[in-house]
């Protein structure tokens, strides 16, 4: 038999759960998509559509993550009330605080993995283009400056 513990731990990964990951990392996948683009304007234009769609989007699949776990809990509750005691019944009565803040901080976290994709695919594409560029060094001596 379930208790409360364990569908307080297992609603957490929902369906909607696995929606805002693959949401976000399709989002990196089309920031790293776009680098390909050599024109500056619509390289920029495009990040920025990539950025603000995927953040939105995180935020949806994250409202209804949440959403979702908040409803499998109180069902469960609802069907096996013998089993609830008054500290359980005060947990299942949803957080108004999770419902508000939690989607906020999710989106938050995606549009901050987003930017700082957006900021370190061009440096590393830069940094392994510098190393292609400089000579391969000879018996493994470094060359020396002058």
């Amino acid at each position: 038999m379930e208790t409360l513990e364990h569908v307080w731990e297992t609603s957490r990964y929902n369906l909607w759960a696995w929606v805002y990951y693959g949401v976000t990392w399709a989002g990196v996948a089309g920031l790293i998509a776009s680098s390909r683009i050599t024109d500056d304007y619509r390289r920029w234009f495009r990040r920025l559509l990539v950025i603000g769609t995927t953040t939105f989007f995180a935020l949806f699949a994250s409202e209804a993550r949440i959403q979702e776990k908040w409803r499998i809990r109180i069902d469960w509750a609802m069907t096996h009330q013998d089993l609830m005691t008054k500290d359980d019944w005060r947990a299942v009565n949803g957080d108004g605080a999770n419902m508000m803040a939690g989607p906020l901080f999710e989106a938050s976290l995606s549009f901050l993995l987003l930017v700082t994709v957006c900021i370190v695919w061009p440096m590393g594409s830069w940094v392994i283009a510098k190393i292609r560029k400089s000579p391969a060094p000879k018996s493994g001596v470094l060359p020396q400056r002058r």
